[in-house]
């Protein structure tokens, strides 16, 4: 989904596998020439998990396309471990991430599409954890995400490694 000069894609992994992703996005002018190259890299998306990955322009691009590559990450994921809950307070995200699982999460992001209607607004990320960027077996961590855009819904897609 595209807004402002930014682009947000929403990736699931149908593999058995954790893998590490590299994107590649392609800004186009009217005429179709290349204008500007984006990448992003995400070191774990867990198998069966979804995650949002933005990235940026500095013209807002006519058009645009991607390439995606894949490879297997050397993180274990820990998603399915999470229990995720959020609400919505005034320009605010209000994210809570409880650790179900028996091993300490390090590095849980929550990545946030805020939307008006079905359209994209604003994207933004944010760690969830203690002062060591970790939540500890059976302990809830909290953090927000806030925005200037309009919005009246949110989409949140996480992720964290142990």
């Amino acid at each position: 989904t595209r807004y402002y000069n930014n682009v947000v894609f929403v990736i699931k992994n149908n593999s058995l596998y954790n893998l590490e992703l590299k994107l590649q996005a392609f800004a186009y002018d009217e005429s179709g020439n290349v204008i500007e190259i984006a990448e992003k890299t995400e070191y774990i998306i867990g198998s069966g998990n979804t995650k949002a990955l933005e990235v940026s322009f500095n013209e807002k691009p006519y058009s645009y396309s991607y390439k995606i590559s894949v490879s297997p990450s050397s993180y274990s994921s820990g998603y399915k471990n999470l229990k995720v809950e959020s609400s919505i307070s005034g320009k605010n995200a209000i994210i809570n991430m409880t650790n179900n699982g028996s091993q300490t999460i390090k590095y849980a992001y929550a990545y946030v599409i805020f939307k008006k209607g079905n359209t994209v607004t604003d994207f933004d990320s944010t760690i969830i954890g203690d002062v060591n960027s970790e939540i500890q077996p059976g302990k809830t961590e909290f953090n927000q995400i806030s925005t200037y855009s309009e919005f009246d819904n949110i989409e949140i897609y996480y992720e964290c490694r142990y």
